[in-house]
């Protein structure tokens, strides 16, 4: 009996006849009778179950069964879903539900089932039915349907698995266009993206996209942001899509930030010329930033070791930049002390002037004290001065400035 019960289970439905025969209505009551044997003996309802559905199958392929029958037929299978333990069997069995409801489907008579349960279903047997999954949810977003973040995500997935089964990239394009088509608000973008990309972070096909979404959104600037957002939290902030995608954010809303992408851009890009030209096009238009451009300009000069030009930015910047900038013109100045001046005494005459800017850092909140200790056990000795005359000030000729002696 469990092999026929199993057999049974994976035969597909034939073709019926235009009436219920009487095989069919005959195998119907006896289903129905082990369906009450199921409700009445509680410890065998599994047993009585599968008998059900054996019989209900062997009819359904004997005559056509009255639209009620299939429901009754969907019923038993979660039944025995609910109370069988065995994962493979369980998956037989929505093989069994998917088999009815395509049949039901195809005669038109698949009445009161959400969607939902539908997909449900689809997803949990041995049988892929991925296209099928994919052709309900369109359908649900056609007919106005608002669906749930966790919704959209089982879509989304459906959709990236039915590429990887197929290999199909016109189904791997819609990832990214039926996304644009189907949420508009920026509310809905920053809502749902995280599980956007937590199933897409791996896709890099941007050609697939890059050809026509600037042409469809190029007035829309929550998409194009949207997608400045994903290419940046993907890596592909380096490509020419990227740039174009912010180029017309900048023309559509020419904000810092729009500003800055650029710049970053044509930096990681090694395009020079190009990054000089936008930072100082910031300077302009945006002259609340001039400061920080400044700022971050030192720093990555004095990462690069050009500690002269360093110096000679940094006495620009004012703002809250203003004393780690003094700062970096304080080390840069003692970095640099070795090789400034026409003596050793002069040169030893630059940590005076390399104190002084690291206290006026510290005028700022700037804390510079372990600095102030290192650099003053490098001043000129006792001895030097007196070799030197005993001096009360030098002019440093590097610098262009007049220290006192102490």
């Amino acid at each position: 009996m469990k092999k026929l019960l199993y057999i049974l289970i994976l035969i597909p439905f034939f073709g019926f006849s235009q009436e219920e025969s009487r095989e069919s209505k005959l195998n119907r009551f006896w289903a129905q009778e082990e369906h009450k044997k199921a409700i009445e003996d509680t410890t065998n309802s599994l047993y009585y179950f599968k008998k059900e559905l054996v019989f209900y199958l062997t009819g359904e392929k004997l005559g056509e069964y009255p639209y009620q029958s299939y429901y009754s037929m969907l019923r038993t299978c979660q039944n025995i879903i609910k109370l069988e333990s065995n994962d493979s069997i369980i998956k037989n069995y929505y093989d069994t539900i998917n088999i009815i409801q395509n049949k039901m489907e195809k005669r038109g008579i698949l009445r009161n089932i959400s969607y939902k349960t539908r997909v449900n279903w689809y997803a949990k047997g041995n049988i892929s039915y991925k296209n099928k999954i994919d052709s309900i949810y369109l359908a649900e977003m056609d007919s106005n349907t608002t669906l749930t973040n966790n919704e959209l995500l089982f879509y989304y997935s459906n959709l990236y698995f039915l590429h990887k089964e197929s290999g199909d990239s016109s189904v791997l394009s819609r990832i990214y266009t039926d996304y644009m088509s189907f949420l508009s608000d920026s509310s809905d973008l920053s809502t749902f993206y995280p599980y956007f990309r937590s199933t897409y972070n791996n896709i890099d096909r941007i050609d697939l996209i890059s050809s026509d979404f600037l042409t469809k959104y190029s007035q829309d600037y929550t998409k194009i942001g949207f997608m400045l957002g994903h290419l940046e939290e993907n890596g592909l902030d380096s490509t020419n899509f990227y740039e174009n995608c912010v180029n017309y954010a900048i023309n559509l809303d020419n904000t810092p930030t729009n500003s800055f992408k650029l710049a970053n851009f044509y930096k990681k890009m090694g395009k020079n010329d190009e990054y000089e030209d936008i930072l100082a096009k910031i300077k302009v238009n945006f002259p609340e930033f001039k400061d920080e451009i400044n700022y971050n300009e030192c720093i990555s000069l004095y990462n690069s070791g050009d500690y002269r030009k360093t110096y000679d930015l940094s006495l620009k910047i004012g703002g809250k930049y203003r004393g780690n900038s003094l700062k970096l013109a304080g080390v840069s100045v003692a970095l640099l002390a070795n090789k400034s001046g026409i003596s050793t005494f002069e040169r030893k005459c630059n940590y005076y002037y390399a104190i002084k800017l690291l206290e006026s850092a510290q005028n700022y909140g700037v804390n510079t004290s372990d600095l102030i200790s290192q650099y003053t056990r490098l001043l000129p000795t006792e001895q030097d001065k007196f070799t030197e005359g005993n001096p009360t000030s030098i002019e440093l000729t590097t610098w262009g400035v007049t220290v006192s002696i102490y």
